[in-house]
This record gives C-alpha cells, sequence and structure tokens, in this order.
C-alpha cells in the first residue's frame, strides 16, 4: 500500500511540472479483458497519464490507472501505476523513436484478497505522423513484475495506437495493449486494455 501511494503521489506531481517545464496530461477510459488461461474477465474504469519534459529529449512520466473486470462470479479490481523516464530521438519530421525504462505496481483484489505485483518495463516506442495533425505510434516492451509465492512473473508488452491533434494543446487518442505475461512455471496472464481519451500538451 505503501508503494502505491509513493508512485501515485510522484504521478500526480507531474501535473504542476508540466505547467513549468512543457509535457502533457492524459486522460482516459479503459476497458480491461484479464485472461489466467481457465478463466476471462472483462471491465472497464479509468484512468490518467502525464509526461514532463526536462530537456535534451528526457522527460519524466507517470500513469495511474484502475478498473473493475467481472467474470464467472467474481469482480476483480485492478490498479496499476507506472512512473520512468523516458528519451526521444527525432529522426526526421515524420519519425521519432522513443525508449524507457520505467518501475511498474499491479494490484489485483479479488473477494478481498489482494495480489501485489511489482517491478520494472523496459521498451521502445516508434512513432510515424502520417498526416499533419495524425499520427500512428507501436510500442515493443520487456515487463518484470517480481515474484507471485516463488513463481516469477515477466513477458511482453504490445502497444499501438493513434494520435489526433485537434489543435497544437488539445488531442484525442485511442491505444491497445496487450500485457502477456508468463507466470513460472507453466501459468500464464494477459492483460488486454483498451485506452480512449483526451490529451491536453502545455
Amino acid at each position: 500500500m505503501k508503494m502505491t501511494q509513493t508512485l501515485l503521489a510522484a504521478a500526480i506531481a507531474l501535473v504542476p511540472m508540466t505547467a513549468m517545464a512543457g509535457g502533457s496530461i492524459d486522460a482516459f477510459y479503459i476497458d480491461n479483458e484479464i485472461d489466467d488461461g481457465a478463466n476471462k474477465e472483462d471491465g472497464d474504469g479509468f484512468g490518467f497519464r502525464g509526461q514532463a519534459e526536462l530537456g535534451n529529449g528526457f522527460s519524466v512520466t507517470g500513469l495511474y490507472q484502475n478498473s473493475d473486470v467481472s467474470g464467472s462470479g467474481t469482480t476483480t479490481d485492478i490498479t496499476e501505476t507506472r512512473v520512468g523516464v523516458s528519451y526521444l530521438c527525432v529522426m526526421n519530421k515524420q519519425f521519432s523513436l522513443t525508449t524507457n525504462v520505467e518501475t511498474v505496481q499491479v494490484d489485483l483484489t479479488d473477494s478481498g484478497l489482494g495480489v501485489g505485483l511489482d517491478g520494472y518495463s523496459a521498451g521502445i516506442r516508434a512513432d510515424l505522423a502520417i498526416v499533419d495533425n495524425l499520427s500512428a505510434y507501436a510500442k515493443v516492451a520487456y515487463t518484470d513484475l517480481g515474484d507471485v509465492a516463488g513463481d516469477d512473473v515477466n513477458g511482453a508488452e504490445y502497444e499501438v495506437g493513434a494520435l489526433f491533434s485537434i489543435n497544437k494543446n488539445l488531442g484525442a487518442f485511442v491505444e491497445y495493449r496487450i500485457v502477456d505475461l508468463d507466470i513460472d512455471p507453466n501459468d500464464e496472464l494477459q492483460l488486454d486494455t483498451l485506452r480512449v481519451g483526451g490529451r491536453y500538451t502545455f
């Protein structure tokens, strides 16, 4: 719980930082599906994400999202919190690459019983400007969330999305992410997330 509060406080701190240093704030609706191989649960929720530019291509990033998913007579509360740093490399006017490393915490609570996963994620993202006000992006990352009952939890993340810029400050985006985790020795956990939201750029 203390870890959650610490990471959330850091993410919230990005709001005034972006106002001073440049960056963006996102607010979004999420549709989640979680599949552990035996059961599938679906639900929805909300989230916030921020980016504060530090200069020379470096930024601090933060994300918080929460959803309730239901299936097989149970409801699971999923909370995800991330704080990290990223580096932007602009290749030309249309194409850029961003690398990032972030801490990750995922809490799953089902009928009062909770499982907390803590670890990190490292990835690379490619952005392509299709036309002046529309861009598409794709990201791949490796994520390690520590262990549960002695079993390692790690795997890959895949994300694709598109951003439509209404003007220099306002935008709307849609993106889809798959987190495909292996739980040693033979179990798997897949978390699919659809995000639809708006962005304010400072």
